[in-house]
Parts: structure tokens; C-alpha cells; sequence
């Protein structure tokens, strides 16, 4: 019992005196990724993006003072099918060599709901800059806290852990990529999925 109490007195602690911390989204397991989908009547299109990278600066006890970015480089979003990858990477899609980065700052963020359990329901307003392009974009994500978990997913290491789940989506039109006439075969919608952590060592 009493071990059992100077657990839950260290947890609270913890808690308490965490402050703003700033999380790396640059996972060295290399887990990170983001599911993307564009959906047509005749043609669904999967892909993957991988090589997530960022810090976000995020406080347990002041969840809507979250802030900072989020970016995935266009070298690592792949498709199911080679050809459609080599494409979306070319000139008229994300045109990779120019602008090898998709990026989202994070403006502000307002709080939805909290537990005890340390997650968040936010939602996240900032800008999505895609192809050069920049444009307001609000997201829906679940941020789950997670203080003092660093070592049971890396060993050797100490600190806290920051999980973000979330869905947004984006038209393809208002990024300057070659439409599909009809969009019949390519959507314009991309829809997004991603679970990302990040690592706040201490």
C-alpha cells in the first residue's frame, strides 16, 4: 500500500511541475507515418507517408497553448502502384524538387475535452503549406499525454511521450496540382490518417 501511494504522489508530481515541453516527432524507430487515400467511383488510391518529422511544444496542464509544426518530406510519400508514386513526386503533383516539404504550423489550439488519464481532445488551427502553397487548415486530434513512458518505448532513455490521432483532408485544386477532368479517376479530396509520437527526453 505504501509503495503503492509514493507511485501515485511521484505520478501527480510529475504532472504537476511538467510545464511546457517540447516534443521530437523525428521517430528513431522509424514507426511514425501517415495514411493518405484519395477515393473516386472507379479508382481508390492508397498511400503512405512516412519520414515524419517536427516539434511541438505542448503543455499537460495548458493544452491549448499548444504550438509549433509538423512536416513530412514529399521523398517519402509512396502509393500502392510505383507509377502513381513517381508522378505524385513529378512537376504536377507535389513537384518534389522544388518543394521537397509538406508542412503544417500549428497557430493555435483550443481544447475540446480532457481526462484524467492524460488526453486531449484539440483542435488545432494553423497553415498547411503544400507545393509553395499556404493555406488555413483545422484539425481535429486526440493528444495523449504520457508522462514518464519514454523507456518502455526506447530503451535506455527517460522523459515523456506525446501520441497525436487525428484525420483532416485537403483538395488537391487548391494546391495548383493537375486536375483529373471529372476527377473520375484521381479525387481531388486527399483524405489523411496519421498516429504519430513524439519524445520529450529528460
Amino acid at each position: 500500500m505504501k509503495i503503492l501511494l509514493l507511485a501515485t504522489l511521484a505520478a501527480a508530481v510529475a504532472t504537476s511541475n511538467a510545464g511546457p515541453t517540447e516534443f521530437d516527432f523525428a521517430d528513431p524507430k522509424g514507426v511514425n507515418g501517415m495514411q493518405i487515400r484519395l477515393d473516386t467511383p472507379l479508382e481508390p488510391i492508397l498511400g503512405l507517408a512516412g519520414g515524419v518529422r517536427g516539434r511541438i511544444r505542448f503543455d499537460p496542464t495548458d493544452p491549448g497553448a499548444t504550438s509549433s509544426y509538423v512536416e513530412v518530406p514529399v521523398s517519402a510519400i509512396h502509393f500502392v502502384n510505383p507509377a502513381m508514386t513517381r508522378v505524385a513526386q513529378g512537376s504536377e503533383w507535389f513537384d518534389a524538387e522544388r518543394h521537397p516539404v509538406v508542412r503544417f504550423e500549428i497557430r493555435s489550439a483550443a481544447v475540446r475535452s480532457a481526462s484524467q488519464d492524460g488526453r486531449h481532445r484539440l483542435a488545432l488551427n494553423g497553415e498547411f503549406e503544400c507545393r509553395g502553397v499556404k493555406r488555413p487548415l483545422a484539425i481535429e486530434v486526440e493528444a495523449h499525454y504520457l508522462s514518464g513512458r519514454l523507456g518502455e518505448r526506447v530503451k535506455g532513455k527517460t522523459g515523456d511521450l506525446l501520441v497525436l490521432r487525428g484525420a483532416f483532408s485537403v483538395r488537391r485544386s487548391e494546391f495548383g496540382m493537375k486536375e483529373d477532368p471529372g476527377f473520375l479517376l484521381v479525387a481531388d479530396e486527399v483524405e489523411v490518417r496519421f498516429a504519430v509520437v513524439g519524445m520529450a527526453a529528460r
